[in-house]
């Protein structure tokens, strides 16, 4: 029986934990089996283009420490450019408005960090069930809601390896 590859999508604060030297060894090294598991074709990345656009940001001597993953993240593929769902609500000319999709907004209101909602909204609309993540600060904490409302599970790169790679997988 083939399973269909786990669909995740990847949030630019783990290119930016990359470059700091911000993940834990742990995280670094899931990511490492995550990024092993999408190039064999056992998990299909994606990112949006802020992702590329964040790698071509970080100096090349910090990216020399991490240079294959950061190699490999560059060719993850990108959902649509994000399009902030409105539509215009019939009325005379003088009161028509333009009204927003209601789970955006409600992602808007969610979360402090508006690109997060923005990345949440692109894994929905993409039909990604996880997005993976390291911002406990500003995104993590918000798990349960952020699934209520899109269906989308935000994960720390260990959660999903160990979940949809299995614990005992050598990187």
């Amino acid at each position: 029986m083939t399973h269909a590859a786990a669909r995740a999508y990847l949030d630019t604060c783990i290119v930016s934990g990359i470059a700091k030297g911000d993940l834990s060894e742990d995280e670094l090294l899931a990511l490492e089996r995550i990024v092993d598991a999408w190039t064999s074709g056992r998990v299909s990345l994606l990112a949006s283009s802020v992702l590329r656009d964040e790698l071509q940001k970080i100096p090349a001597a910090h990216r020399a420490k991490h240079v294959a993953i950061y190699d490999r993240l560059a060719n993850v593929p990108f959902v649509m450019p994000y399009v902030r769902p409105s539509a215009l609500i019939q009325g005379s000319i003088l009161s028509a408005t333009w009204s927003e999709d209601p789970v955006f907004t409600q992602l808007r209101n969610l979360l402090r960090d508006p690109p997060d909602a923005e990345h949440a909204w692109q894994a929905s609309e993409a039909g990604v069930r996880f997005l993976i993540t390291v911002d406990g600060r500003t995104f993590l904490k918000h798990r349960i809601e952020v699934a209520r409302l899109c269906g989308v599970e935000l994960m720390l790169p260990t959660e999903f390896a160990r979940q949809e790679l299995g614990s005992s997988e050598a990187g």
